[in-house]
């Protein structure tokens, strides 16, 4: 602890003008001390040459000298008080004194009574005067009036949970009397151990990532080997084909031919699966369940296909009911005169309009059965097909057979199909390669279906009602005339089913993320203008007898 007479003694090395520890100390003929460029800078501002302390006046500028016996003992005094406190001297970005003068030594503790930040010399009040000793002392902070409410200049004492928010008592009492609060203390360990459960999460996730990329580099790397395996010996097969020497082609191929386990890769890739898993090295494996579960799908498909044959025929071969006694007669099943009474039968599917997805002047009624074009007809948060009036069904369908009928008689022109759930709603084009497949009927004379970037027409008899059938397995959208029983157009080969590369496959792996290669058709509709009267109507399938 520093003696009062060090007290006094760091007072009397203050320069009575700058009040600053001297500088460059002189002393005037009367016997004072200032700084040199201090009383210099005082007698030039003054119209008598004075001294500013006795106010003893002389009749010409002293020439003044620097006392370099005083100077030293200053400097030597600035070193010993540094020493003796144990003080270091601030550095730039640190918390200073707010009391020392020159030199700034560097903050110990910074007071929230006081709001004011001291060093050891200068901390020593608050451990020895007892109202100071009440004052809460943290580490030394830099930004004190960011602790303090502009509205009350008060201390920020007090977490508001509701708001989320630092809150002083007078704050507490006024706008967040009815909110939690909690000590500011409180409110820090609660919120380190937040921090230190998503830490930890992200750690967590941080390393799954890394050894993601780990595998995916040990994976490219095992693929660039093989590419470099394959272009080696494809170029030794070439040099081959321009060998005259029967003997040496016989010879040299079974060496050159291709390695079982590159085959196996290529196999596996080919169907779009994930080219190595958790370990690595077992792609042949891999491989070979591709292919089982491959001729398993072949094998289900094949047996559906049988079983369906056996049901028709047992139910041929069933042709009336029998008398049930109490007068009734026993359903008599109908056997299907043609293919499109097979599917009203078997395939028939409730559909209904989605009006969230429909042209913004499309109206749809309660019962999501008809569809109208109405020119002043706004509906606010529902346009997702901004270019044109479209509209889908509500359900979708990934798989097996479905069926449905639409009565489209008296209208001028019309748009009716199947659509994948990923086409794009805001440009949609009418073609298989983005997803859709429609039949357009235009002004009684023509039907128009879209194959790539070629429309096909045809000449029709216009219909009352069209049926819609749709085969996932088969890959086939077709449109019947309902009346006349006849099929319009059939679209063969559809591809339903998505696939990605092998590379996006692996990454889908590795991330976590599930990919559906089976997305869903909804049905589709799209009326114009005119006609503002008759709409589009989905109807019961109709079972003629």
């Amino acid at each position: 602890m520093a003696s009062a007479s060090s007290l006094s003694c760091d007072e009397q090395l203050l320069c009575s003008i700058c009040l600053n520890v001297f500088t460059e100390p002189v002393s005037t003929p009367c016997g004072h001390n200032y700084c040199k460029t201090c009383i210099t800078g005082y007698w030039a501002c003054s119209v008598q040459t004075q001294c500013p302390l006795c106010m003893k006046k002389f009749r010409r500028r002293p020439q003044l000298q620097v006392n370099t016996g005083f100077r030293d003992m200053v400097e030597n005094f600035k070193d010993m008080r540094v020493r003796e406190e144990d003080g270091i001297l601030v550095k730039p970005g640190e918390v200073s004194c707010d009391i020392c003068l020159v030199p700034k030594l560097k903050a110990q503790k910074t007071c929230l009574g006081c709001l004011a930040s001291y060093c050891q010399l200068h901390l020593e009040p608050h451990q020895r005067v007892a109202t100071l000793k009440k004052h809460k002392l943290m580490d030394p902070v830099s930004n004190l009036e960011d602790r303090v409410c502009k509205k009350h200049d008060k201390m920020l004492e007090l977490f508001c949970r509701k708001d989320q928010m630092c809150v002083c008592f007078m704050c507490w009492k006024d706008d967040h009397a009815t909110h939690e609060a909690v000590p500011l203390e409180q409110a820090f360990r609660e919120r380190k151990v937040q921090l230190d459960c998503v830490t930890s999460e992200m750690k967590m996730k941080e390393n799954i990532k890394s050894r993601s990329i780990n595998e995916i580099k040990y994976c490219v790397t095992q693929l660039e080997q093989e590419v470099a395996e394959l272009r080696r010996r494809r170029s030794q097969m070439e040099q081959l084909l321009q060998a005259e020497d029967h003997l040496l082609v016989l010879q040299s191929w079974p060496s050159l031919h291709l390695p079982a386990h590159t085959e196996d890769l290529i196999n596996l890739q080919s169907d779009s699966n994930p080219p190595c898993m958790s370990d690595p090295h077992d792609l042949s494996q891999q491989s070979y369940v591709a292919i089982v579960k491959k001729a398993v799908a072949q094998m289900e498909k094949t047996v559906s296909n049988e079983m369906e044959m056996l049901i028709h025929e047992v139910r041929l071969s069933d042709a009336a009911g029998e008398q049930m006694p109490d007068g009734f007669v026993k359903e008599v099943w109908t056997p299907p005169r043609d293919k499109l009474m097979m599917i009203q039968q078997y395939d028939e599917v409730d559909v209904t309009l989605d009006a969230n997805t429909g042209h913004h002047k499309l109206m749809v009624s309660e019962d999501g059965k008809e569809l109208r074009f109405s020119e002043g007809h706004t509906v606010v948060g529902t346009r997702r097909f901004p270019l044109q009036p479209f509209i889908l069904g509500k359900e979708g369908f990934s798989s097996g057979r479905f069926y449905y009928e639409v009565k489209v008689g008296g209208r001028v022109s019309w748009i009716l199909g199947v659509a994948k759930e990923s086409i794009n709603r805001e440009r949609l084009n009418l073609n298989p390669e983005q997803g859709c497949w429609t039949l357009s009927g235009w002004f009684d004379s023509e039907f128009q279906c879209y194959i790539s970037d070629t429309v096909m027409t045809a000449p029709m008899q216009s219909p009352q009602t069209v049926g819609v059938f749709v085969d996932y397995e088969k890959g086939e959208v077709s449109f019947y005339d309902v009346e006349a029983r006849t099929l319009i157009y059939s679209y063969s080969g559809c591809v339903f089913i998505e696939t990605i590369s092998a590379c996006k496959a692996f990454l889908y792996y590795m991330t976590g993320t599930s990919f559906n290669s089976r997305p869903k058709l909804y049905p589709y509709f799209c009326i114009r203008t005119g006609d503002l009267d008759i709409p589009l109507v989905i109807t019961p399938v109709a079972h003629p007898t």
